[in-house]
């Protein structure tokens, strides 16, 4: 704590109480954003390797299958190219996925709330028959 902590080489020394409350003070202030900034870090990293984790769980279920369904190289080829381009570029989780797993019920809620705006801006769609 005392090497985080530290505000310089010892050639200014707060002198009076307002000086050394203040000192303190941007210590906390450095140590609580320090801790901030590795928190940040540390997490932006787990959630990259928990994707990186479920995207090789997903190749290799795709490459298994294109093995064991002996597809010709060209076309393993272009699938993998597909699913490397599609993992770049899209979300692990869709709606239609998660949509799907729910119980009617829930499915109902989550539609209302996900796209409840619509029924405010069109009002026509709140309307029942």
């Amino acid at each position: 704590f005392a090497a985080m902590a530290t505000v310089g080489y010892g050639d200014l020394v707060p002198t009076t109480e307002a000086e050394m409350l203040c000192a303190i003070l941007v210590e906390c202030v450095g140590v609580v954003f320090f801790g901030y900034v590795v928190a940040t870090v540390t997490t932006m990293s787990v959630k990259s390797a928990r994707r990186d984790a479920v995207i090789r769980e997903n190749m290799d279920f795709v490459l298994g299958y294109m093995r064991e369904h002996r597809l010709q190289k060209d076309l393993q080829t272009r699938i993998r190219r597909f699913y490397n381009y599609y993992y770049a570029h899209r979300p692990l989780l869709n709606v239609e996925v998660i949509m799907s797993e729910l119980s009617s019920d829930l499915r109902a809620e989550l539609a209302k709330t996900l796209y409840g705006y619509l029924r405010k801006t069109f009002p026509m769609l709140s309307t029942k028959p």
